[in-house]
């Protein structure tokens, strides 16, 4: 039998706990393959990322708290909320490492931005009315897609969830945008010069029961296992 993949899983903080939705778990156990939780740490340069990277074959980014303005030359919005540097910059290092090694990464909203911010991008750091109001697993929104994703899913256009005020403004080095709104934010990142490094601003953990959704999850578990 082939060994599963094991996919390391971003996790958030809140108080003196890290967190994390069980979702993310749960969508990657339904592709056969075993989580695994990284923790941030205050003291992350005391991190060996290079053994965590050695134990996972994926990456995933998961969302979370807004990525502080320092990050892309920006003071931070007044607006901004859930700002942890020290996750920030362990994230950071877990990001680069792992596009250094070539490794599968998957971003999910805070995720993907976080990506594009690694590679010299930056951010909007509030948009107005973005956000839905209906639960997280509802998809209120529709999302235009193209170039490697549409190749991905097969479509031109997905419904998804909307549970973000800060986006990419700036494209970071060697991404090509593959999905939109119909008013223009971006809502996915593909990576050219690399196997699989796919970032996404909607939440498909939340919306496994949408086969499209289950297939980013499939698609990412597979290039970790190979």
């Amino acid at each position: 039998m082939n060994k599963p993949a094991i996919i390391g899983i971003t996790a958030d903080i809140e108080g003196s706990c890290h967190i994390l939705n069980r979702v993310y778990v749960d969508a990657v156990v339904r592709c056969g393959a075993i989580p695994l939780v990284l923790p941030s740490c205050a003291d992350y340069a005391a991190i060996n990322i290079n053994v965590i990277l050695d134990a996972i074959d994926g990456l995933l980014l998961s969302g979370g708290g807004d990525i502080h303005g320092s990050h892309f030359g920006q003071p931070l919005d007044s607006r901004a909320s859930g700002v942890l540097p020290y996750r920030d910059k362990t994230e950071l290092a877990l990001a680069q490492s792992a596009l250094e090694r070539d490794m599968p990464i998957l971003g999910i909203c805070r995720g993907m931005q976080l990506l594009n911010v690694r590679r010299g991008g930056d951010l909007f750091q509030h948009i107005d009315r973005h956000k839905q109001n209906e639960p997280r697993n509802a998809a209120t929104h529709q999302v235009l897609v193209s170039g490697a994703l549409a190749r991905l899913l097969g479509v031109d256009s997905i419904m998804t969830n909307t549970i973000h005020h800060q986006a990419v403004d700036n494209i970071g080095k060697n991404f090509d945008i593959c999905a939109r709104t119909t008013n223009g934010v971006v809502e996915a990142i593909w990576a050219t010069d690399k196997k699989f490094v796919l970032g996404v601003q909607w939440h498909p953990e939340e919306l496994v029961e949408c086969d499209l959704n289950t297939a980013i999850f499939a698609a990412f578990v597979a290039a970790a296992r190979a």
